[in-house]
């Protein structure tokens, strides 16, 4: 949850456009951007498939009215493998919260990751930025 200023904002993806917008910059692109709308299927797709499909996949929960709604496994490697075909980022030569966002479940359960190369570099290159390096740095103490 984020609380600025008495606005509570819930959800990561929310917390992260709400950000994104608040302070423009390099990690999103803006209204009119040519690639905002891919930006916002990234955020809005990791939450309504990628992360209920990681979690039913770890827990082992499997059933065909799921693999309907959500897709399955195989298929968030394959959009995910599809992307980084056309460039080191989701939105190809341009990091951003997507790519934050969407890398999260690696990082934080890199037993999660799926064994394909161009997921593992990218996911590397997510964990090698600067921030993401001093963040967990100071949360190292």
């Amino acid at each position: 949850m984020l609380d600025h200023d008495g606005t509570l904002i819930f959800e990561t993806g929310a917390i992260m456009l709400y950000l994104t917008e608040l302070f423009p910059g390099p990690l999103a692109p803006q209204p009119g951007d040519a690639n905002r709308g891919a930006f916002l299927t990234w955020m809005y797709w990791y939450g309504s498939v990628m992360e209920p499909v990681i979690v039913l996949n770890a827990i082992g929960i499997d059933h065909p009215a799921l693999h309907a709604t959500f897709r399955d496994h195989d298929a968030v490697v394959a959009r995910l493998c599809a992307a980084l075909q056309q460039g080191p980022w989701l939105l190809g030569d341009t990091y951003s919260a997507a790519d934050l966002l969407v890398h999260s479940p690696y990082a934080w359960f890199p037993d999660m990751m799926p064994d394909d190369p161009l997921i593992v570099d990218w996911a590397a290159r997510c964990a090698a930025r600067a921030a993401y390096v001093q963040t967990q740095a100071q949360e190292a103490g």
